[in-house]
């Protein structure tokens, strides 16, 4: 059930909470606490993206990197609360004021919960904006992010594994991620150790150029300054809307797949 100030988004509280351990014992392991990077892939850069947003996480990271998770997605709070209001019937609770129905649901299994969630279509994966844990859309806190931001969009067909979602995985981890279909070539490894490079730049000092890559530009709300990541081929990309034609998906009311505008990587 919502509250007033906190509308959900346990689980993103949980992983602030994460981020504030990390903060507090992070010096006992070696660590800067002014010098934490967080990254996510998919749903974990959308948490990643939300941190960008987020009063209660201020001050304990210093840069994200969000793989896959550039559109930021929210659930609107009009519909988290109408699934609220379906969940209790759903699960039996329907006698007493909002307390006891909250009880009642709260003496419940997570099995006999997730089926009323189910039959009362009430799940809702993504964060939730209002209240004081997310006040602002994620997006529009990117779009002026305080924090250097690297944002990867999903790999394009010039992967050899395949564009498919979370295929850039393989090149993070190189040969460490357990869902690789075979070991990666010499020049997919190659482009593996040059993209493990500017993650281990950007999360060191939020800048993921150094020595032995190419230069990444700061990106541009215009379409330019878009890196390619490909076997091969790491170049600044002459004009990324141009190139994958977002002008002709979004006449179709498609959303153009690529990069936010905004400062940072």
């Amino acid at each position: 059930m919502l509250s007033r100030e906190t509308p959900g988004n346990y689980g993103f509280l949980d992983q602030i909470a994460a981020l504030k351990w990390v903060h507090r014992n992070i010096t006992a392991f070696g660590g800067d606490p002014s010098r934490v990077a967080i990254s996510g892939q998919s749903a974990g850069g959308g948490s990643a993206c939300a941190m960008l947003a987020s009063p209660q996480a201020k001050g304990l990271f210093s840069s994200a990197i969000i793989q896959s998770g550039g559109d930021c997605l929210t659930a609107p709070k009009s519909t988290v609360a109408a699934g609220d209001q379906a969940l209790a019937p759903a699960a039996g609770c329907t006698t007493g004021d909002a307390a006891a129905q909250l009880s009642c649901l709260r003496s419940k299994s997570a099995a006999e919960v997730l089926a009323a969630s189910n039959q009362a279509r009430a799940a809702r994966w993504q964060p939730v904006v209002g209240g004081n844990a997310l006040p602002i859309e994620p997006l529009t806190a990117v779009k002026a992010a305080n924090a250097p931001t690297l944002a990867v969009a999903p790999p394009p067909p010039g992967f050899q594994l395949g564009s498919e979602h979370s295929a850039d995985l393989a090149y993070v981890f190189q040969n460490g991620f357990r869902q690789q279909a075979s070991p990666l070539s010499a020049a997919q490894t190659a482009l593996s150790n040059t993209i493990m490079r500017y993650w281990a730049n950007f999360a060191g000092s939020g800048d993921s150029n150094g020595e032995n890559t190419p230069q990444w530009p700061a990106h541009q709300a215009n379409g330019h300054n878009i890196v390619q990541l490909s076997p091969n081929n790491v170049s600044v990309m002459p004009d990324y809307r141009a190139e994958h034609r977002c002008g002709f998906w979004q006449s179709l009311g498609r959303p153009a797949v690529g990069l936010r505008p905004g400062p940072g990587r």
